[in-house]
């Protein structure tokens, strides 16, 4: 009976398929060393074929071991095509932005299996990444056409609004919505697409809801409202509202920034400038933007009133800043330029977990 049941054991151990369930349980239970073990041993027992090349390169990508996962989907790719080992590639080249490599993979996964929408998603998010977002608009009516995603529904909804759609926009982020009500951006774009079509009193409840869901973090939400009616050129209510907002919360950096930036400061706004410095002098939990953002607001109200060693001094302070969290960006206008690569797409779920595919 031992030997009949030692034999099974090593049965399983030389079985693929065994092995591979092995794998996947283990990542299930949060064991992700030990999943990446056994799929190294199926690498092994079937010679690095194809499907097993791309468990094990999906694994990499769960491990942030972006060029092992290359690696081992270029391995794969030598022995024959794959979507999947493709879809892989493109995405660990994404993620060490190699985006020319990261888009040749991510369109021949395309090419290989059009109806995958993760494949669509991450070339969406690469195209973002390179500032051509009506291909990534493109790229994600693609993708949610296939499989609707609540973060991409809403992310292209943003980028319909952004290209003149409203209409196009209201219908995509009610549908992502569906998915998850709880969006607080997705309720914010739909207050938009509301304001854009004139239907002020529905778009006020959907700012009023999103306020609500963000909680503590409405102020949020109030001042990507402000900065939306001063794009549609409604700057009396955009100033009354963010008058409101610096009233009611007298330590928040971003709505004192955006009361300076939303006119040309004169001597009159010294006293708001001075709050500014007192906030950027005190030691509050900023964030990296939130300091950026502060520095150069008081950069530009200096600037107004003549004061350029000031201006300048708060400027240099914004690169400092930007600098600590792009290093290796050595210029300033490097930096500054960079600061736009840093949108990014919701990521779908692990695309390969069927590595037959």
């Amino acid at each position: 009976m031992g030997g009949m049941a030692g034999s099974g054991a090593v049965g399983m151990a030389n079985d693929p398929s065994a092995l591979y369930e092995q794998s996947r349980a283990a990542l299930q239970n949060g064991n992700l060393a030990k999943a990446i073990s056994i799929a190294d041993q199926i690498l092994k027992l079937t010679n690095w074929a194809p499907f097993a090349c791309a468990w094990a390169a999906n694994l990499r990508l769960e491990a942030c071991d972006w060029r092992r996962a290359i690696e081992y989907a270029q391995r794969g790719l030598s022995k024959g095509r794959s979507a999947a080992l493709f879809g892989i590639q493109g995405e660990a080249y994404l993620a060490l932005s190699e985006l020319g490599m990261a888009e040749l993979s991510l369109r021949e996964a395309i090419k290989d299996q059009p109806n995958h929408a993760p494949w669509w998603f991450h070339l969406a998010r690469l195209l973002l990444r390179m500032d051509r977002e009506f291909e990534a608009m493109e790229a994600l009516t693609k993708g949610v056409a296939i499989t609707p995603d609540s973060g991409c529904l809403i992310r292209l909804a943003h980028l319909e609004l952004l290209f003149g759609d409203p209409v196009a926009a209201f219908a995509n982020v009610i549908h992502g919505l569906e998915l998850d009500p709880g969006d607080v951006i997705g309720n914010t774009i739909a207050a938009k697409s509301l304001m854009e079509l004139g239907r002020v009193d529905e778009a006020n409840n959907y700012w009023r809801k999103a306020a609500d869901l963000a909680g503590s973090n409405a102020e949020e939400v109030d001042l990507i409202r402000v900065r939306f009616l001063r794009e549609q050129g409604q700057f009396v209510d955009a100033t009354s509202s963010l008058q409101r907002i610096v009233e009611a919360h007298p330590d928040s950096p971003r709505a004192h920034a955006l009361m300076a930036d939303s006119r040309r400061c004169s001597e009159s706004d010294l006293p708001l400038i001075e709050r500014m410095e007192s906030l950027a002098a005190k030691k509050l939990n900023l964030s990296s933007g939130e300091r950026m953002n502060l520095e150069y607001s008081l950069g530009k109200a200096f600037d107004d009133l003549g004061l350029m060693p000031s201006a300048m001094k708060h400027w240099s302070q914004m690169a400092d800043s930007i600098a600590r969290i792009m290093p290796r960006c050595s210029k300033p206008e490097k930096r500054f330029s960079a600061v736009s690569t840093l949108r990014r797409l919701p990521r779908p779920a692990s695309v390969t977990k069927l590595p037959y595919s």
